[in-house]
């Protein structure tokens, strides 16, 4: 059974476990339980999601309509501009900082709307970051084996600025909350759990460029 659809699969399902009751509600109660939130988010269900290849199942099955409006966006200046790694992680750092200001936090935590609004600035925020790193579908931009591996290590560094302030601060930066050992919980959720799980990200996508690279090796043999 081919590996995609399971990836897909596995990535929605993990969405909506992290943003449906009881999972969400305790988000609502401890600022840890949202870090954990967050991150099942941002870097469990979009790469799950990237690797899934959704695109390509997209073109596999829409109607003609549907493939040519959907080349058509692929090959505009647009998806061109998210594309590029560098707009892709200016993107993400910007979400991750941007979202973990006290007001926006706070405004999201009170009104439902503006709490959505945050969760899909994640998803897409992720999809637009791993698409290139990933390169299952047919994206403008792919990334080289140290390319990669840097785009990977520096994204730690948005997450990192946060959780810091969010250890070192001397009372309760969210109103919505109020104990100030739950959020650093949460900074160390955030800081720790983030890190690992990119560092893991990266050794697994330095281990598929080497088999990438390895099929390509012996395929120029095989042809001469």
């Amino acid at each position: 059974m081919p590996l995609r659809p399971l990836f897909l699969g596995a990535g929605l399902a993990v969405l909506v476990a992290a943003l449906l009751p009881p999972f969400d509600a305790a988000a609502d109660e401890q600022l840890s339980v949202h870090m954990v939130q967050h991150l099942l988010i941002v870097c469990v269900a979009a790469p799950l999601i990237v690797a899934g290849a959704p695109i390509r199942l997209a073109l596999g099955h829409l109607p003609r309509g549907g493939r040519d409006a959907l080349v058509r966006l692929l090959h505009s200046r647009l998806a061109r501009v998210l594309g590029h790694p560098l707009v892709a992680w200016s993107v993400f750092a910007a979400v991750i900082v941007g979202t973990h200001v006290p007001a926006f936090y706070d405004l999201a935590l009170r009104v439902p709307a503006v709490h959505a609004c945050e969760h899909a600035l994640y998803l897409w925020a992720a999809l637009v970051f791993w698409a290139p790193l990933i390169g299952v579908d047919p994206v403008p931009h792919r990334l080289s084996s140290i390319g990669a591996v840097l785009y990977m290590l520096t994204a730690m560094v948005p997450m990192t600025v946060v959780a810091v302030w969010l250890l070192t601060a001397d009372g309760v930066v969210f109103d919505h909350y109020s104990s100030l050992s739950d959020q650093r919980s949460g900074a160390v959720v955030m800081w720790l759990g983030g890190g690992l799980l990119m560092i893991a990200a990266t050794l697994i996508v330095v281990w598929l460029a080497m088999v990438r690279e390895e099929r390509r090796q012996r395929a120029r043999e095989a042809y001469l």
